[in-house]
């Protein structure tokens, strides 16, 4: 069981815009370094955070621009494990602290699959896991792939328990009752 007590932020702060993996990826790693100097052992960030949530696709003056955009916000979606995460995990490491992220995750072998994803990444560094939406929602819809049940798992921690769920997924009473079944004690609502 972990600590009694523990200090957990949650952020709550704007991407870099438009569609900027990179520079969304140096703010998760200020904003995770600001966090554990403030006495924080759990940082999450919101649903969709690297590179953005898909926002874009509603209001367009120009309706050329939505071909433009995907093919941006497909450029800008992250391997996990891949580059970023291992960036967000040398700044874990190196101040001991539990990161929970939301991206928009591409598969390496059919980049044309986008998926809404939780990752989880441990204070030595490893990612521990990633869960992906199982329902995407609204207009999710037309980006997102559904997920599977495969990640929708809890992580042992020096927090306690660990899991969490994305968005409308709280809605959905199996979901949260496949975590609390694992013994979660500490739930990453993003």
């Amino acid at each position: 069981m972990g600590d009694k007590s523990f200090t957990a932020a949650a952020v709550q702060m704007a991407p870099v815009l438009p569609f900027n993996k990179v520079e969304t990826v140096d703010i998760v790693c200020q904003a995770t370094a600001e966090a554990a100097d403030n006495g924080a052992k759990l940082v999450v960030f919101p649903e969709c955070f690297i590179p953005m949530y898909p926002n874009w696709s509603i209001d367009l003056q120009d309706e050329t621009q939505w071909m433009l955009n995907l093919r941006e916000f497909t450029y800008n979606a992250i391997l996990i494990p891949g580059p970023e995460t291992e960036k967000i995990g040398r700044v874990a490491r190196e101040k001991g602290v539990y990161v929970v992220v939301g991206a928009n995750e591409v598969e390496e072998i059919y980049d044309g699959a986008l998926f809404n994803s939780l990752v989880f990444i441990g204070p030595t560094g490893e990612t521990l896991g990633k869960h992906r939406k199982l329902f995407p929602s609204n207009r999710e819809k037309v980006f997102h792939a559904r997920g599977d049940a495969s990640g929708l798992r809890v992580y042992d921690s020096s927090v306690g328990r660990l899991g969490g769920l994305i968005c409308y997924e709280h809605l959905q009473p199996l979901l949260k009752y496949a975590l609390i079944s694992q013994g979660e004690q500490v739930h990453c609502a993003c």
